[in-house]
This record gives structure tokens, sequence and C-alpha cells, in this order.
């Protein structure tokens, strides 16, 4: 019997010099994503992608905070990270975002950290 069903990674990333733990398990259903630089969840989103016309490319997220502070910078992280990491359109995207500035200027620099881990693949 299996029992490694949930596959997890772990990884310290580097953007604009801040270090910033990120694990990511995927459990098949779901994917839980931890992007924290105060060894804390921060706050708790559920993401998940809305049904989109049909002959659109495009996708549009909805997000609803869980838990924590629900602001739009907060909100503006969870769909660009969902957006940018093309996780599959039914995988509602668990995210806890602790970082002690959401500068939007953090979000590119950030994406192309994530983007090299391929940490949301399928099982």
């Amino acid at each position: 019997m299996d029992t490694n069903f949930i596959k997890t990674l772990q990884e310290r990333i580097t953007v604009n010099e801040l270090d910033i733990d990120v694990v990511c398990s995927n459990f098949g259903d779901r994917i839980l994503l931890v992007v924290s630089q105060v060894q804390k969840f921060g706050t708790l989103m559920e993401v998940r992608c809305d049904p989109v016309l049909a002959g659109s490319s495009s996708h549009s997220f909805s997000v609803r905070t869980l838990l924590g502070k629900d602001e739009p910078e907060v909100h503006v992280f969870g769909r660009a990270i969902a957006g940018h990491l093309s996780l599959p359109t039914n995988t509602p995207l668990l995210l806890a975002l602790g970082l002690r500035n959401h500068s939007p200027s953090l979000i590119p620099p950030l994406l192309k950290e994530l983007e090299k881990l391929k940490m949301w693949e399928p099982i």
C-alpha cells in the first residue's frame, strides 16, 4: 500500500532579497499552497477558476477568505498566483499567504520563482 498519497514539496525562495518559505501539497482534488515569510499561514483563501464563456481563452478567479484579513490586496495575490500557475480548471487552490508586505511590485518576481518550482503538477 502506497502511504505517500499526498505529494508535498517544500522550498525556500528569495524574492526581492526576502526569504519566503513555500510549501505545496497536492491532494489530487485540491492544492494547498503556503507562501510565507513569517512562519505562519497568515490569510487562508480558497481560489477557484470561474466558468468562462465558450470560445474565451481567458480565465477569471473568485477568491474567498477563509481565515485572516479579507483585504483586496490579498485577493490580488490569490488571483495572480492561481492564474499564473496554470492549475487544472476544476482544482481549487487553498492559498495561505503570510507576507509582511502585499505590494503589487512583489507579484511578478514571486510568480517567476513559483513557476520554477512546478509544484502544482498532477500527482
